[in-house]
């Protein structure tokens, strides 16, 4: 009885259950900024050829990886899914036909990349 009122408690508070089970550790919002940073550096990388244009993508594609996981650490729900759409758009580059298909795919993803950071300076971490 006791433990069934214990796992009530923040119920009876008014306080809903943590979502996704146990509480985050503090976010690092510092490292995500960061990785936004190093996700928009990367996606200005110059392609001069069809092997570099493939090796920009794989990088730009893991960058915004780590950016998406490091944004849905921080809660930032909204911010991750637009990280996570500047990944899809990116992810043509690593397997594209020629430079000008891989180019196209930057642009894009380097387009939703600056949709996060808008996002950032309008609405904050939702």
């Amino acid at each position: 009885m006791r433990r069934r009122l214990i796992l009530l408690a923040p119920l009876l508070m008014g306080q809903g259950a943590p979502r996704g089970g146990l509480p985050r550790p503090r976010c690092d919002f510092a490292a995500a900024m960061a990785a936004l940073d190093a996700a928009e550096a990367s996606a200005r990388t110059p392609l001069a050829g069809l092997e570099q244009a493939r090796a920009a993508g794989a990088a730009l594609g893991a960058s915004i990886a780590e950016l998406a996981a490091r944004l849905a650490g921080c809660g930032c729900r909204d911010l991750a899914e637009r990280a996570a759409e500047a990944g899809a758009a990116a992810a043509p580059m690593e397997s594209a036909a020629s430079a000008g298909i891989a180019a196209r795919a930057q642009e894009a993803a380097r387009f939703r990349l600056a949709l996060v950071r808008e996002g950032f300076a309008r609405q904050g971490c939702r």
